[in-house]
């Protein structure tokens, strides 16, 4: 998962709106070639080799923000591929192409801006930000599959646990493994087993809880519990 992050695009395309989305999901660090031009790179001006050191200073400031853990979005248009390799020095990045507008502010940028050949997500102009953020969400954090043999559930949980039990109960063969390995199993077992009754008691109580609408404001006021229905939204953990 790369938590380096490149918004790029023509001047007005949308970049600094869609990074600002982003970093509220991410809780990212956020760099506008503005901001960095006006703090960091005053020596800077707009010709193409200043452009290109703009670009590696922009993915510097990224690259010690990915360092610690954290994401990093830089916002700029990035026009040449000089200046795409550039920041990508030090660390890959998830390059978001801004293909909304098909000219920019200013003439020069257009004469230099040359179309990306890799992105990772391409933004058109349909769709407000918050849906092309999501997007990109969906692509840096993939959400939950089902369908994964990874998943964990307590049901997963339950069915393991039984499984062991069953396993266990027939005794541990010891001319078949060592000792070592009989006890391992033994605490293994042991410790999943509390945990999984530990939840099924925790859900139960909830559920309880939620069925009789019970509250200690609700008791002391001596008012009545509310009409809920029977289903509990809790049942879906209890395996």
């Amino acid at each position: 998962m790369h938590k380096k992050i490149l918004i790029m695009g023509l001047p007005g395309a949308g970049k600094t709106t869609l990074a600002k989305q982003l970093a509220l999901r991410l809780n990212a660090v956020h760099f506008n070639a503005d901001d960095v031009r006006a703090n960091v790179s005053k020596d800077l001006g707009f010709s193409e080799p200043d452009r290109v050191e703009q670009a590696r200073r922009m993915g510097w400031l990224c690259n010690q923000v990915v360092k610690v853990g954290c994401f990093a979005i830089a916002d700029f248009i990035c026009p040449t591929p000089a200046t795409r390799a550039a920041f990508l020095h030090g660390g890959e990045a998830f390059v978001i192409w801004l293909d909304r507008i098909q000219v920019g502010t200013f003439a020069d940028t257009n004469r230099m801006f040359v179309p990306p050949d890799r992105f990772d997500l391409r933004v058109t102009a349909h769709g407000p930000p918050e849906y092309w953020a999501e997007q990109a969400m969906m692509r840096l954090r993939p959400v939950f599959d089902p369908k994964n043999r990874r998943r964990c559930s307590l049901a997963a949980i339950s069915r393991f646990t039984r499984g062991i039990g069953r396993s266990s109960s027939r005794g541990c063969n010891a001319s078949a493994r060592p000792a070592s390995q009989c006890a391992t199993r033994k605490a293994l077992t042991t410790k999943i087993r509390s945990i999984s009754s530990t939840s099924r008691r925790a859900s139960s109580t909830a559920c309880a809880n939620f069925r009789r609408g019970s509250s200690p404001r609700r008791a002391a006021r001596g008012s009545a519990a509310p009409d809920r229905s029977r289903s509990c939204p809790m049942a879906m953990i209890s395996g």
